[in-house]
């Protein structure tokens, strides 16, 4: 008789142990898909949990599941503004994902990625990663993950001007969480909506979205946070029903209420609004005062970015009192400062990308960042920024006695006139035709800037004063002939042009600049459209 072998000992315990790990499995997957999209409501308890579940995911061994816990604390660490953090660990989950083909976790490290790079002002490559977050899903994925996924879409496709794509995608993710009865989500999802029509300049379309947005709020018993009540109150501006504007806003800066506005931006912001609101309500007093009050915040705390729109509100409502001379000094001011700020923005960016992707990688999109620093982004010349730098080198760099340098500021005559009969955004296009023009006529090694508002340099090197004035007088032709009533129709374009020339040897950068900026005052006080010269280097 033989005798049948019986298991080998322990076999009994593996497979207990075996399930048990599989209920753990399942049970930590369970909780993630909760938590994985709670971060925007629940950021510190969404972070708490993920930490938790990392740690369950460790001990049984599952990389997957430790990963996602560690794309929601990289999500959650993004949304406070750690981006090296967060981008860190979205990169490194990334490249684990595409290296094993876990198709899961690229879905969600691009759309997180889409998330990094827009804060980072890519809106091209939030796009791309937006994209493929949706490509990637599975066919079966949770309605609530789809949802996600095409919100996200929807703003990068409203960024880059796609405006109907982003509209498709918005639909179809507030036909999901609608389908879930998740409330939250809609109202989320709407207000999105109500943005990108805002951004668009669809007063009406905002303002059907925002009255959705407030329905769905009352219906479902949600308090509005600071983040939706701005959108509102900017609709409300938009569409001119100021003092429900002006009632939400002074709502919220009220002692008992400012402190769910976070921190001193939140208030800033608040209160940059409200004296908006207050000055096109006609109200110019208590616009002076709310100005006065968020200038004074911006100083305290350094808030830059908001300081740079407080001199262009400063400037409307100068304009609005008939002090232009005021106003012009503060729009000056203004566009000088947001060059700077953005500028730095750019810089900063490029650091952050160094610091977070592959040194190639890194290299390559931070060369883009650092040349993206030194232009303007309307016009894509070259920026104060670039002069600040450049310039010196060439007065520097001589090394003949004779060597000439000729430099003319151009300004646009009477260009608020098409910004407030034609709206900014045919002032916009005007400026991107005009550079077009001042860039042709600038063959390396001379080249042209935008130094701020409707101000543009010209710098010539090697110029003597008789070409340089042959140049700009050619250019302002150009100007007068160019068929410019597409775009402005009975409005003409002209320009004042200041032109100085001078000895490299001889010249500083403030000296010669100085001469410049004097003769382009001197055209327009002779009555515009005309060159004004001076040849220091006689």
């Amino acid at each position: 008789m033989t005798e049948r072998a019986g298991p080998p000992r322990g076999d009994a315990r593996d497979v207990e142990l075996a399930d048990e790990a599989e209920r753990v499995r399942a049970w930590l997957a369970d909780q993630l898909d909760s938590v994985e999209l709670s971060t925007a409501q629940f950021p510190v308890e969404a972070e708490e949990q993920a930490a938790e579940l990392e740690r369950l995911a460790v001990e049984i061994g599952d990389e997957h599941l430790q990963l996602r816990s560690l794309l929601v604390q990289a999500d959650v660490k993004g949304r406070a503004g750690q981006s090296v953090a967060s981008g860190r660990v979205l990169r490194s989950v990334n490249r684990w994902a595409n290296a094993h083909d876990d198709q899961y976790l690229l879905a969600r490290s691009h759309r997180l990625l889409g998330s990094f790079f827009g804060t980072l002002g890519d809106d091209v490559a939030f796009l791309e990663h937006a994209m493929q977050s949706v490509e990637l899903l599975a066919e079966g994925a949770r309605k609530a993950l789809r949802a996600d996924h095409l919100s996200s879409l929807g703003i990068a496709q409203g960024r880059l001007g796609a405006p109907e794509e982003g509209r498709a995608s918005f639909a179809e993710a507030e036909r999901l969480a609608a389908e879930l009865g998740d409330s939250y989500r809609q109202v989320l999802i709407v207000n999105n909506v109500a943005y990108l029509e805002y951004q668009c300049g669809e007063p009406d379309r905002a303002l059907t979205a925002v009255e959705r947005l407030i329905g769905l709020a009352e219906e479902h018993g949600i308090e509005l946070d600071p983040h939706y009540l701005d959108t509102i109150a900017r609709v409300y501006l938009e569409v001119g029903r100021f003092a429900e504007a002006e009632e939400i806003l002074s709502g919220m800066l009220v002692d008992g209420e400012a402190g769910r506005l976070g921190d001193a931006d939140g208030v800033a912001e608040f209160t940059l609004t409200l004296a908006e609101v207050q000055r096109r309500r006609g109200a110019t007093d208590e616009a002076e005062a709310s100005l006065r009050e968020v200038r004074e915040l911006c100083e305290q705390r350094s808030l830059h970015g908001v300081l740079v729109r407080v001199h262009q509100e400063q400037a409307e409502l100068y304009a609005v009192q008939g002090r232009f001379e005021e106003a012009f000094t503060e729009h000056k001011a203004f566009h000088r400062l947001s060059q700077q700020l953005r500028s730095d923005a750019r810089l900063a960016r490029a650091r952050t990308l160094q610091t977070v992707f592959d040194y190639e990688q890194a290299r390559r999109a931070s060369e883009r960042f650092e040349e993206l620093a030194y232009r303007d982004p309307l016009t894509n010349l070259r920026n104060r920024r670039y002069v600040d730098t450049s310039l010196p080198t060439i007065l520097e760099s001589s090394d003949c006695e004779s060597d000439v340098i000729s430099v003319a500021f151009i300004d646009l005559d009477h260009f608020k006139r098409i910004n407030d009969t034609l709206t900014h955004l045919v002032g916009d296009e005007v400026l991107r035709q005009f550079a077009a023009l001042l860039a042709d006529a600038a063959a390396e090694p001379s080249y042209v800037a935008r130094m701020g508002g409707e101000e543009f340099l010209l710098v010539l090197p090697g110029a003597d004063h008789e070409k340089a004035v042959r140049l700009v007088e050619e250019l302002q032709e150009r100007i007068r002939s160019y068929d410019w009533t597409p775009v402005t129709g009975d409005i003409p374009v002209r320009a004042s042009m200041g032109l100085a020339t001078a000895l490299v040897r001889d010249t500083e950068q403030s000296d010669l600049l100085a001469e410049a900026d004097r003769n382009v005052y001197a055209a327009k006080g002779a009555g515009r459209d005309r060159v004004i010269a001076s040849d220091l280097s006689a």
